[in-house]
């Protein structure tokens, strides 16, 4: 009986020595603790503030057609106040970081009303604490339409939305 255990126990101590049998967790390699670092910065910078943007149609010169948005980071979950009052919630948003340290957040958001209408929303978040992106809407009924915005107004450079607002 103790040959039995001891010789359990040198075959587990074996195998654990050998990396086999015991589960233990991976370490994180430098590129996943960088990434991770920088994705909990962007969630943080994200839900800071409610950011002003401009919205376009991806066709036409931003400056004459454009509207006035707020979106809105906050639990893991982004609004656009112009969407809701369409009737589109919120929702939840991916957050994704490049190996280049790019910063992107992705959604979709989908209304109800005798069909789903759908948006889906992109945005990258630059190192200068600007956002340009793209919107999608795409209802059951109609043609697709796809809009670009920016926390800068167009045909501007370097002055984005909230910067100046605060130098007024």
């Amino acid at each position: 009986m103790i040959k039995r255990v001891m010789a359990g126990l040198i075959i587990a101590s074996f195998l654990a020595f050998c990396g086999y049998g015991f589960a233990q967790a991976a370490p994180k390699t430098q590129a996943q603790d960088w990434k991770g670092a920088a994705a909990t910065k962007a969630h943080k910078d994200l839900s800071s503030r409610s950011w002003t943007i401009y919205v376009w149609p991806a066709d036409a010169k931003g400056a004459s057609a454009r509207e006035t948005d707020i979106l809105t980071f906050a639990n893991g979950k982004v609004t656009s106040r112009n969407l809701s009052t369409q009737g589109y919630p919120e929702s939840n948003y991916g957050l994704y970081v490049g190996d280049d340290g790019s910063i992107t957040w992705e959604t979709m958001q989908a209304r109800e009303l005798k069909e789903v209408d759908l948006v889906f929303l992109r945005g990258q978040l630059f190192s200068d604490g600007t956002i340009k992106g793209s919107m999608t809407m795409q209802p059951q009924r109609g043609a697709k339409r796809v809009y670009l915005y920016s926390t800068q107004l167009p045909g501007t450079t370097g002055t984005s939305a909230t910067s100046s607002k605060k130098s007024r």
